[in-house]
């Protein structure tokens, strides 16, 4: 493609090729990153909002003096008799 051109100018070419792919790769880059900084963002709103139930029962037990429920477990082996 480049038959009458140059080694000089078949250099800057290659040259200036090789900068739009490295470019082409930190934008690609950035994007992945947003992507999974997103994803990041989106599972620490639900642990959140998961848990926000879970620490206001256990802050409302602890002010009004009531032992903190443990969900009705009882240690494998025994019957709760």
């Amino acid at each position: 493609m480049y038959a009458r051109v140059s080694p000089v100018h078949k250099l800057r070419v290659i040259t200036a090729l090789q900068k739009n792919d490295n470019f082409a790769s930190i934008v690609a880059a950035v994007e992945e990153g947003r992507g999974i900084f997103g994803n990041i963002e989106k599972y620490l709103m639900f642990l959140r909002s998961s848990n926000l139930g879970e620490i206001g029962l256990l802050a409302e037990a602890t002010l009004l003096g009531l032992p903190p429920d443990d969900g009705g477990a009882t240690p494998l082996g025994e019957s709760g008799d």
